[in-house]
């Protein structure tokens, strides 16, 4: 099944689904299989998912949102410094436009994501082809959350797990407040701010951004409202 229809099928399964998807994340992190699996900063592939614990500590940094995090592998740039990477931290982006970006951002690799559905285990699988900071930065602006990618240090990562695309439906809906003691509330809160106070030429005016993400909203549920539906006798 599809992103969209896995997270159909979470959502109508378990109210609180965001509970059940931080379960599925921890019991994984404790008892890895195939399509979970504990790797090294070397087996990384740019446009792949992953979950790991950060050393906060040893740059002076407090902030619990980039210590236990699931995230997407976006770019690095080795002739500027080769263990430095960009990722697109999903700690920072509140539930509701996390779903609504990747619905529609995933429609972009179908067949990566049906053929990854076909092999037996995570290390198999394709990531995602086109990722490039520029590119991802371009679309997350869309949405006002080009402040979710962050840069990391390869040697900070204490431990790091390699996730399924088969799996982002729990991935990209785990209860950040669990991980990071940071509730939906502050998140929304965090995006108006950014919306309102980042001044660069490039990011997209406040109105425009809450008005697109208005009607994708609305796109979304027309979505969800026909796949209940289509799902209803699975």
């Amino acid at each position: 099944m599809s992103y969209l229809e896995n997270l159909l099928m979470l959502r109508k399964k378990v109210s609180n689904y965001t509970k059940e998807s931080t379960k599925w994340l921890l019991t994984k992190v404790r008892n890895n299989d195939k399509k979970f699996t504990k790797v090294t900063p070397n087996d990384f592939k740019i446009g792949s998912f992953y979950f790991m614990s950060y050393d906060l500590k040893a740059i002076n940094k407090s902030s619990k949102m980039e210590q236990l995090v699931p995230f997407l592998l976006v770019d690095y740039n080795a002739n500027i410094d080769s263990k430095v990477f960009w990722i697109m931290n999903l700690n920072f982006v509140p539930l509701n436009i996390k779903e609504a970006f990747f619905v529609n951002f995933l429609n972009n690799f179908k067949n990566t994501l049906d053929n990854n559905s076909k092999v037996k285990s995570v290390s198999e699988e394709s990531a995602l082809p086109t990722i490039k900071y520029d590119i991802l930065w371009d679309e997350l602006l869309k949405y006002g959350i080009d402040y979710s990618i962050r840069e990391i240090r390869l040697e900070l990562i204490q431990n790091l797990y390699s996730v399924s695309t088969d799996d982002l439906h729990f991935l990209t809906t785990v209860n950040t407040q669990t991980l990071t003691g940071v509730d939906e509330k502050k998140l929304t809160e965090i995006w108006i701010t950014k919306l309102k106070k980042e001044s660069l030429e490039e990011r997209i005016d406040e109105k425009k951004v809450r008005a697109d993400y208005d009607k994708i909203v609305k796109e979304l549920q027309t979505t969800f409202k026909f796949l209940d539906n289509k799902l209803k006798g699975l």
